[in-house]
């Protein structure tokens, strides 16, 4: 309806500016046909006098120059208008299934950064106006500034998405790296010493609690790969 609305004032404005245009070659036919008429009628002073002719040419041109414009202002906002329309649906599909992730992911690992900001509705009340006003640069600089706004929302969407998916891959990682590390303790016959089982457990429980808080859990990890490497070293010394 709105879009509609601002494509209708376009059309009033070519509408009255074809009337200015019809004018101005009725204007010069009119001449054309005095002329033919009376050949001598515009001589004056030794030569033709051409100078409302020129005027009315001159008009013409710049009317019809006004016309193209307008008719490519009418063309380009109902691309842009309905490109943004379709762009705002889409990113607000894609924030949707960000938001879905982003909570799965928060019942699994904690400091998530926060869900993206809504996706705004295209403010075209404004653009009618500005279309409603003939105020066509303007209109195309408020398309320009929805573009740029929805670009940001959406990139702040796919952060928060890749943050997400990013926590949740450092976790597994980390409890794949647990698991080799007591692959490793095994391996050297040092598994099921008492101090290596207590910080063994403790990455473990940490790694498998919900939510995980993946900067402690990282640091029990590295603390296990540490105390596999001295509780080796501490026997091979007795050896």
């Amino acid at each position: 309806m709105k879009l509609r609305f601002i494509l209708s004032c376009t059309a009033l404005a070519l509408m009255g500016t074809g009337a200015a245009l019809a004018g101005a070659q009725a204007g010069l036919q009119a001449a054309r046909e005095a002329v033919n008429a009376d050949p001598l009628r515009l001589w004056s002073g030794g030569r033709a006098d051409t100078a409302a002719a020129d005027l009315l040419r001159k008009q013409a041109a710049g009317l019809t120059a006004r016309i193209a414009e307008l008719d490519r202002v009418r063309s380009q906002a109902r691309r842009r208008i309905d490109g943004l329309n379709a762009a705002v649906a889409a990113a607000r599909s894609a924030r949707a299934d960000a938001v879905t992730a982003w909570h799965r992911a928060a019942q699994r690992i904690t400091a998530l950064p926060p869900l993206p900001p809504d996706i705004a509705e295209p403010p075209l009340d404004s653009l009618a106006a500005l279309a409603a006003a003939g105020r066509w640069p303007a209109l195309a600089t408020e398309l320009d500034r929805c573009d740029s706004a929805l670009a940001a929302a959406v990139r702040q969407t796919e952060d928060c998405e890749r943050s997400a998916a990013s926590g949740l891959a450092n976790r597994d990682e980390l409890r794949g790296l647990l698991g080799a590390y007591k692959a490793k303790a095994a391996r050297l016959g040092v598994a099921e010493d008492a101090d290596l089982v207590a910080s063994y457990d403790q990455a473990r429980d940490l790694l498998w609690s919900a939510p995980c808080d993946l900067t402690v859990a990282a640091s029990a990890v590295a603390g296990y790969q540490r105390a596999i490497n001295a509780t080796t070293t501490r026997e091979g010394g007795r050896r």
